[in-house]
């Protein structure tokens, strides 16, 4: 298991130089110049041009990119084009909103989404079934921009229940008012997770529930809660636990849109202000993050995949 770790926590390097090419040449080639952001529109051509050689905007792209992989290497990621302020710091400054609304919506997502699926299962072709099967169907095919105004119509505008946007005051995540403002863009954001995570769910108990074991531990007269949490529940896991790894990295994407139409002060929120400004240093060092997230994220996934299933083992 140890060699296993290794060998692919070393194959994160190589995935993660391809995501940083592919990132700076897209960057780089999308219309707009920083230099005019930072000088205004009205600046003179002589300014555009004095800022561009300051922020080494006037060499090759090539030279730029090995440039900028030369300090990341190193910890250094550069110093945001807007606020001149080391991009490094900026992430951090913005990832714990970010983990915080991220983590809340991976647990609410599984934990409903596994009891929706087993229900659905349990209660195959009812009304219950299909109830939850058209949830789920219409959770995963709503836009997560969708989802995130409907959330807020339905809780905030019409309930009242909760704050209709913004970041907890004081930047205090536990606080009871920062659970409060964080609540709608966790629902937004688990939504269509849940729903996935209910329709695999649902597959993969019913697969379970009609192989030869269970009906073997059903004639022995074992209990249906036994029959469900000893011997079905730990096999249907396998593919949902799959589905979660590839969750986790769609999940923290799609926070981009959800902090946006939230105005959650987060790493996403962060990034469609760096697009907007041209920040490319900003931009650079987010879908890096996001990628060694999802990357991560599945290796977690690998490794889980022992725990469930003792007779999985890596070399």
């Amino acid at each position: 298991m140890t060699a296993y770790v290794i060998r692919r926590l070393l194959q994160i390097i190589p995935v993660l130089i391809v995501v940083s090419m592919i990132a700076y040449g897209l960057i780089h080639i999308a219309p707009g110049n920083p230099a005019l952001h930072i000088a205004g529109p009205d600046a003179s051509e002589d300014v555009i041009r004095e800022i561009e050689s300051q922020l080494g905007l006037d060499r090759p792209v090539h030279e730029q990119y090995f440039s900028w992989v030369s300090r990341a290497v190193q910890g250094d990621l550069g110093v945001s084009l807007r606020t001149r302020v080391p991009v490094t710091q900026e992430i951090f400054q913005y990832l714990p909103n970010s983990l915080a609304l991220g983590v809340g919506s991976l647990v609410l997502s599984v934990i409903i989404g596994v009891i929706m699926g087993i229900t659905a299962a349990l209660k195959q072709n009812s009304l219950v079934d299909n109830g939850i099967m058209f949830m789920a169907v219409s959770g995963i095919s709503a836009p997560s921009f969708v989802r995130g105004v409907a959330v807020m119509w339905v809780f905030a505008i019409t309930l009242g229940w909760f704050p209709i946007s913004g970041g907890p005051p004081g930047g205090d995540l536990l606080s009871a008012e920062g659970l409060r403002h964080m609540m709608l863009p966790m629902v937004a954001l688990s939504i269509g997770p849940l729903a996935t995570l209910g329709r695999m769910g649902r597959s993969s108990m019913l697969e379970v529930l009609g192989q030869d074991y269970i009906r073997t531990a059903q004639a022995k007269g074992l209990s249906q809660r036994v029959v469900l949490y000893k011997h079905a529940l730990r096999n249907a896991l396998l593919p949902v636990v799959t589905v979660i790894g590839f969750q986790v990295g769609a999940m923290f994407g799609g926070t981009i849109v959800t902090e946006t139409i939230f105005a959650w002060p987060g790493v996403g929120r962060r990034i469609v202000g760096a697009i907007s400004a041209r920040d490319f240093p900003v931009v650079q060092a987010a879908v890096l993050l996001l990628a060694f997230v999802f990357i991560v994220a599945n290796l977690l996934v690998d490794i889980a995949y022992v725990f469930i299933d003792p007779r999985i083992r890596y070399d």
